[in-house]
């Protein structure tokens, strides 16, 4: 019973290595439930191996128990010598056994501990990996767009334009601080309210600077 735990447990510790190394999640999750039971049939193995050891050696004692005095025959030193040696060797056999057990077991944990965790590493490193090509896919990408230089943006207007003092201007109150030449400007025409003066009129009522749409032609 004990070699068919051992059997079942190997199976189940190699395909659960076998399920950690595919790429999907469930696979993978599948292959940690899948070890979980391999290292219970170990413990179970352990288990049975104990219990079958301790029924030979009830079975012995009860053996013995029911032979009696008359049952025996006299027995001489050198059978009696005989028998505690046969029955140190089978001790030590038993002890060797349990042993080897122990130490197959245990390597065969280690074994397991050990795909486990390389299993482990080889996912996250290929997933490192593919991340960082992604970074360099991402940076080696190039706009085919052919680059365009930013245009400077020219207005074509005129100096203000020389005005006497005694010429007529128009403003309007609505417009602060703009004096026109144009009575049909348009920002008289948009917001009205025109007036007609001269130019010393109109600066010494703070319409000090030229009227923007006549400047820069867009009239």
């Amino acid at each position: 019973m004990t070699y068919f735990y051992l059997i079942v447990m190997t199976i189940c510790l190699l395909g659960g290595v076998k399920l950690l190394f595919s790429n999907q999640s469930k696979w993978q999750k599948a292959g940690v439930v899948v070890i979980v039971l391999g290292l219970g049939f170990f413990v179970a193995s352990i288990s049975q191996a104990q219990t079958d050891r301790q029924a030979r050696a009830e079975a012995q004692s009860k053996s013995s128990d029911d032979v009696t005095a008359d049952d025996l025959e006299p027995i001489d030193d050198d059978d009696s010598e005989a028998s505690e040696s046969e029955s140190e060797s089978i001790e030590a056999e038993s002890e060797s056994i349990a042993e080897s057990e122990s130490i197959a077991t245990s390597q065969s944990i280690a074994a397991s501990q050990s795909a486990a965790s390389q299993a482990e590493a080889d996912r996250v490193a290929a997933s490192e990996s593919a991340a960082e090509a992604s970074r360099q896919a991402a940076n080696a990408y190039s706009d085919p767009r052919p680059s365009q230089a930013p245009t400077e943006r020219h207005y074509d207007y005129a100096p203000v334009p020389n005005t006497a003092q005694s010429e007529t201007v128009y403003v309007s109150a609505a417009i602060p601080g703009r004096y026109h030449k144009d009575p049909n400007c348009r920002g008289l025409q948009r917001y009205g309210g025109t007036q007609t003066m001269t130019l010393a009129q109109a600066q010494a009522q703070g319409y000090q600077a030229f009227c923007a749409y006549e400047r820069y032609g867009s009239n």
